[in-house]
């Protein structure tokens, strides 16, 4: 700290915690915050895994999360993170530290489940990350890895300097040092503007879970009419939770014009990104994330098997079953996401459902599947963008986009996923075998043994394999619908679940604050953004890519997007003969799909033995 001039420091696992007045750690002695120049940290708050202090004019927060705790204890601990910041506001907040969890976001080269969560838990805070580039911050024996993070407010982030992973320095650990300036903005410290959002919001700390659990079952002796509309139905269903939620907690209210104070205890979210950024950089960026469909776009024809050829009668449609409801409740009861544009939190569906709403919400699932709909309200997605720094800020590239969906929607998402999934593993054609992403049972594991195990075989011989890696930009953003309709048909999925699917991806809106009050974008091709279905929608719209026939010596290996192409030849030459025609075959394919490659970011890697390296400077065109 001397050396460097460092007057906060926050250390992760530290061998033991100071019992001195400049220093703090967290309950379990896993996160600390150091202060350094003789000054004494005099406001402090702990969690499990997770301490704040407060440094001058900023809330500086450290945290830890081990890499070999389950995914339901890191989503509790992003609920105390929240309890933490909840105190820390409405002062300028840094976080930083190792929570073992991976993003794109943050340089890494996959998001994993926890990256998932942290993005959510990012969006719902208002935070922005400050990492910057790809640099590893955790190097070990077996590779390296991007699992040190800092996060800061909206507005504090731009006051952020010279962030970076000091390489080359020793740490006596595998873990490298991350360095930066802040600088706080002048009214920072104090609470600023509020900014209003989309919807309401309630203190779910505050729950009264026997004044919800009567109210729902009030809701619940309401009959539902003997004929009623879909998009009726399901305006009842949500002024009823709703109503739940008023009588069971109070309402976060957060005038725009009011100014908090240093003792309130309501949270003020920082300002949007959204809501600071000049009309043409927000549209262009938007228009970048969220691109319009081509109205000349054609989906490539898809042959369809002669098994699939009858199921396009529209037979009898299943009625959604207690089991089929149930099992997507407990899947909502395991999570802990933000909620969507109506405000609603999970916890209260769970406990609508489950005390007495359950029966009209079946029934009205049931309604949309006969009637091939998708209520309206439940397309709507609250947009939210998490700024990457180091990066221009009128760039679209500096911009991860979130969308928090509404629950109700995600439910049904929930059982039409489950249908489609039984029906692909049932009857077929199933996805192609080289796809891993999304997939029950599979894992990126499953995807590097396949790939060592073609390298060995071929390497075991004499044998050269060259692998290449696949970018394609936007990819989730930019799949045609009309790809995602061609390959249900060709699946065979029958017609009930094929319309109700093109009913949920058509008219789909995000809706943002801006300078100026509240802005709404169509979205127009893609699968949607924070949903349940939009994951198993896209392997089913890219699994055209897969399996077509490959050219001999030619495989591929996929998660999700993540296209590797593998080229087998006797040496490099023949091998990369190979891989620039398989290329091209793949590319191809892709770009059939109305996709595009990033061939620029493409990258190679060569298995050979010792002496049958690649020649210097060699490449692929």
């Amino acid at each position: 700290m001397a050396q460097w001039s460092i007057n906060i420091t926050v250390v992760t696992e530290p061998y033991l915690v100071p019992t001195r007045n400049n220093w703090v750690g967290d309950e379990d002695d896993l996160a600390a915050i150091a202060v350094s120049n003789g000054a004494a940290i005099r406001k402090s708050r702990k969690g499990r895994g997770v301490v704040a202090a407060l440094c001058g004019e900023v809330m500086v927060v450290g945290a830890y999360f081990s890499p070999n705790r389950p995914l339901s204890e890191f989503e509790s601990f992003l609920g105390e993170m929240d309890s933490v910041l909840a105190w820390c506001r409405p002062y300028q907040i840094v976080v930083a530290g190792d929570l073992n969890a991976k993003s794109t976001v943050w340089g890494c080269r996959a998001t994993d489940a926890r990256g998932e969560l942290v993005e959510e838990w990012l969006a719902s805070n208002g935070l922005v990350v400050l990492n910057v580039g790809d640099t590893n911050t955790c190097v070990r024996m077996q590779g390296g890895s991007i699992v040190d993070v800092s996060f800061a407010s909206a507005d504090l982030a731009r006051g952020v300097r010279d962030w970076e992973v000091l390489e080359g320095v020793e740490t006596l650990s595998d873990h490298r040092y991350i360095r930066f300036d802040v600088s706080p903005l002048s009214g920072g410290s104090g609470p600023g503007r509020v900014v209003s959002e989309t919807g309401p919001r309630w203190a779910l700390k505050k729950l009264d879970r026997e004044a919800a659990i009567e109210a729902s079952l009030v809701a619940g002796w309401n009959p539902a009419p003997d004929v009623t509309a879909v998009e009726s139905e399901s305006r009842w269903l949500h002024e009823a939770v709703t109503h739940i939620c008023d009588v069971a907690m109070p309402r976060v209210v957060r005038p725009p014009t009011r100014t908090a104070v240093y003792w309130c205890k309501l949270r003020p979210w920082a300002p949007p990104l959204t809501s600071s950024m000049d009309p043409e950089t927000l549209d262009r960026v938007l228009e970048t994330l969220f691109p319009s469909m081509r109205e000349d776009f054609e989906a490539p024809s898809m042959v369809v098997a002669p098994a699939t050829s009858n199921r396009d009668a529209d037979g009898e449609v299943p009625e959604v079953e207690e089991r089929e409801l149930w099992a997507a409740v407990a899947r909502l009861q395991a999570k802990n996401t933000a909620p969507g544009p109506d405000g609603i939190p999970g916890r209260i569906w769970v406990l609508a459902l489950r005390n007495g709403v359950d029966s009209r919400f079946r029934d009205l699932l049931s309604r949309c599947l006969k009637d091939h709909t998708f209520p309206g309200d439940w397309k709507t997605g609250k947009l939210v963008l998490i700024g990457k720094a180091g990066r221009q800020a009128d760039s679209p590239s500096a911009y991860r986009p979130i969308v928090l969906l509404g629950e109700a929607g995600k439910l049904f998402e929930r059982v039409i996923a489950t249908r489609l999934s039984e029906h692909l593993d049932r009857v077929g054609p199933n996805l192609a075998d080289c796809q891993y992403g999304f997939r029950r049972g599979r894992s990126t594991i499953d995807a590097i043994a396949r790939v060592r195990a073609v390298a060995e075989e071929e390497v075991l011989t004499g044998g050269v394999v060259l692998a290449v890696s696949l970018d394609i930009a936007n990819a989730f953003n930019t799949l045609p619908h009309a790809c995602i309709m061609e390959a249900l048909r060709f699946h065979g999925v029958p017609l009930y679940l094929r319309e109700t699917i093109k009913a949920y991806l058509t008219d789909r809106t995000v809706v943002y604050p801006t300078t100026t009050g509240f802005g709404q974008r169509r979205v127009s091709c893609g699968v949607p953004q924070g949903s349940v279905l939009g994951p198993l929608l896209w392997n089913v719209g890219y699994d055209w890519v897969l399996r077509g026939p490959t050219l001999g010596g030619v495989s591929v290996v996929c998660y999700a997007d993540d296209t590797l192409v593998l080229a087998r030849g006797g040496n490099y030459r023949e091998a990369s003969v190979v891989a620039t025609a398989g290329v091209a075959q793949i590319v191809g394919r892709i770009r059939r799909l109305g996709l595009t490659v990033a061939l620029e970011k493409s990258e190679a890697l060569c298995f050979h033995r010792p002496r049958r390296a690649p020649p210097p400077n060699a490449h692929l065109i």
